[in-house]
């Protein structure tokens, strides 16, 4: 009955023409069940957000509270942080720690051409940062989403640190949201 309503839930996600990709749904409902697809609730839309951020007009008009928001309506509307030294990195603080092996990335379609190179994924495990995923020279081609999956680690923060060097003309980052799971 179980690998039914599996099959069933995938078959739903991707027959709903309102739905871009099956990434951003997390529970499906079958005959008045709602039936989670993750383990876990996106533990960042509880969190805090920051970043390297220091252009004020970003921080103005584009603020990255509005990636942990629940909204991934790719759009130019999103949270932007500028490269310093060829470096960006977003950080998204739990309230507490969470077990959680995933993150997300939903990606803006405008200025494609600005998005990083390499990206890497840190988790804040007992006060030091530990490395849990990473990609590199990514082909952002036909990609609107990333994502991260990764050995489960109890945080409390997390980081997505990216890397633009052999773009350098790129001056910004721009991301619609962020999403971390335990999966």
């Amino acid at each position: 009955f179980y690998a039914a309503m599996q099959v069933y839930a995938e078959i739903e996600a991707y027959n709903d023409p309102n739905v871009i990709s099956n990434t951003g749904i997390e529970n499906v409902v079958v005959a008045g069940t709602e039936i989670p697809l993750y383990k876990s609730k996106n533990y960042a839309v509880s969190g805090t957000i920051t970043s390297t951020n220091t252009n004020a007009s970003l921080n103005t008009n584009y603020p990255v509270s509005k990636l942990i928001n629940g909204s991934k309506a790719i759009t130019s509307d999103c949270g932007i942080i500028n490269y310093v030294n060829n470096f960006a990195a977003y950080e998204i603080a739990f309230d507490g720690v969470k077990t959680v092996n995933q993150v997300k990335l939903f990606l803006s379609q405008y200025e494609k051409e600005k998005l990083p190179v390499d990206m890497v994924v840190y988790a804040m495990v007992n006060g030091s940062w530990k490395r849990v995923a990473e990609m590199h020279n990514i082909d952002y081609t036909s990609v609107t989403s990333l994502t991260f999956n990764f050995a489960q680690v109890d945080a409390t923060t997390i980081k997505v640190r990216a890397t633009n060097t052999t773009n350098t003309s790129s001056e910004n980052f721009r991301l619609v949201e962020i999403e971390t799971y335990f999966d």
